[in-house]
């Protein structure tokens, strides 16, 4: 679940017009239908746009990790 400090920060990024992506971790540890959920929970829990990307990510099984890679060497 996020935290107050990733609420924040989420409505600091907004605030400022700074575009980003919410990169959901550890996805391995939880079933389809879990990241299903949080998923929603995440969209309902800081009203997203359509143009804020969220990515499931997994170091364990490496789900995403080129293209979060690439997607922050974009932005740099």
């Amino acid at each position: 679940a996020p935290t107050e400090d990733d609420r924040l920060m989420v409505e600091f990024l907004k605030y400022m017009n700074i575009p980003f992506s919410i990169i959901m971790t550890k996805a391995d540890k939880l079933s389809n239908n879990q990241q299903q959920k949080h998923l929603t929970q995440l969209k309902k829990t800081f009203t997203l746009t359509g143009d804020t990307e969220i990515i499931l990510f997994s170091a364990v099984n490496k789900l995403n990790q080129t293209y979060v890679v690439d997607k922050i060497l974009s932005m740099i």
